[in-house]
């Protein structure tokens, strides 16, 4: 397992035992190096992205880190809190 596996590794099951949330992981070829390599998915509340970010900053410093606001989860796990349209 390569040291970028390892931490992968180390952040899923940190998030697991520090948050208490599930991650998803997903198959991708990174575009330029053509490199099989896993992603986590994290479905968070706002809340719980503060803690997540320190177990990833903790873990791996230099981590690759997408946030993004969504409008609507369904699914469990997520209260659903309708979102009002214009």
């Amino acid at each position: 397992m390569s040291e970028t596996e390892e931490k992968l590794e180390a952040i899923r099951i940190a998030i697991g035992k520090e948050v208490n949330r599930g991650v998803t992981l997903l198959n991708a070829k990174g575009g330029f190096s053509r490199r099989e390599k896993e992603v986590l998915l994290i479905v968070t509340t706002d809340h719980e992205f503060f803690k997540i970010k320190k177990v990833v900053e903790e873990v791996d410093p230099k981590a690759f880190v997408l946030v993004n606001n969504v409008s609507e989860v369904l699914g469990s796990g997520f209260t659903f809190f309708p979102v009002e349209y214009l």
